[in-house]
């Protein structure tokens, strides 16, 4: 005779998912796909300004200290953010997922980007952009 716990795997149930849960996270892909189209767009305005730049010009323009290399605070730039903006839970995604760009783009592991590593970080913007 086989006995069926009250607690089995077979009775047991998941909690429910509160109806809000859906919205919250598309509001939440709607707002990294936001933020990646942004910092996609400085990008294609730095390129429409002449359709000639390259990866070198884009950075130029971003690279605040203008040391060669771009920074993960230099595309955020936390001056140009609110502190409540910094604490919207949106917001420490979109700085997720630039983190995990970031890294994937850095392929000499310096914790910046050089001219040959930014392609990389704007090909993966593109690719969030289009799911």
């Amino acid at each position: 005779v086989l006995a069926v716990s009250a607690t089995s795997p077979s009775t047991r149930r998941a909690p429910p998912i509160s109806p809000a849960a859906p919205c919250a996270m598309a509001s939440m892909r709607r707002f990294i796909k936001a933020a990646a189209t942004v910092f996609l767009g400085v990008l294609v305005a730095a390129q429409e300004e002449d359709p000639g730049e390259d990866p070198k010009t884009i950075m130029e323009d971003m690279d605040e200290n203008k040391d060669g290399v771009l920074t993960i605070e230099e595309i955020i730039n936390p001056e140009l953010v609110d502190e409540e903006d910094k604490e919207n839970a949106e917001y420490k995604e979109f700085v997720d997922q630039l983190q995990k760009h970031f890294k994937e783009a850095d392929k000499d592991g310096s914790g910046t980007l050089d001219i040959s590593e930014l392609p990389a970080l704007i090909e993966a913007f593109k690719s969030a952009a289009e799911l």
